[in-house]
């Protein structure tokens, strides 16, 4: 009889820290974004879109790619074509069939002698190519420079609202 009554409190415990938990999840979802600051007059002066306009053509060019397998293409095109430097940046990054040709492209451009430098979200970075032998390889190339933003952290835990800010 005391042993249930006992679990039964263990019970009652768990399921009020849950409760704590997710309330506290839910609340540091929420209140981050509840309240957004003001643009002042001053700061919409200093981004006014005028100084982003030139009569002068520049070298910057864009293209609307609305396909998966198109860009992937680009992008092969792009590192293949690089002959100084190459920033990399994404979210998310596999080593699937389109992952391992970048990676692979990426290590090419390297062993030409071009820069490369690789800077991914930190989450799915550690969770998909934390153990990613072509990673690994890829990061200790001379030529190569692999970072993470936002990496997992322990302090998340104590501000969750960290992990949404990417």
């Amino acid at each position: 009889m005391e042993q249930s009554l006992k679990r039964q409190k263990l019970k009652k415990i768990a399921a009020a820290l849950l409760a704590v938990l997710l309330l506290w999840l839910l609340l540091a979802t929420l209140i981050p974004v509840a309240h957004h600051k003001e643009v002042t007059p001053e700061f919409k002066a200093q981004v006014a879109a005028r100084q982003y306009y030139s009569e002068v053509v520049g070298t910057e060019r864009v293209r609307c790619v609305d396909d998966n397998t198109e860009a992937l293409i680009w992008r092969l095109q792009l590192i293949e074509n690089a002959q100084r430097e190459i920033w990399f940046s994404t979210f998310e990054m596999r080593q699937d069939n389109s992952g391992t040709d970048i990676m692979a492209a990426l290590l090419h451009a390297a062993e030409r002698g071009v820069k490369v430098r690789v800077l991914i979200d930190g989450i799915p970075g550690m969770l998909r190519l934390g153990t990613s032998d072509l990673m690994k390889g890829l990061a200790g190339h001379e030529n190569v420079e692999v970072r993470l933003y936002n990496p997992l952290s322990i302090t998340q835990v104590a501000d969750p609202w960290t992990m949404q800010m990417r």
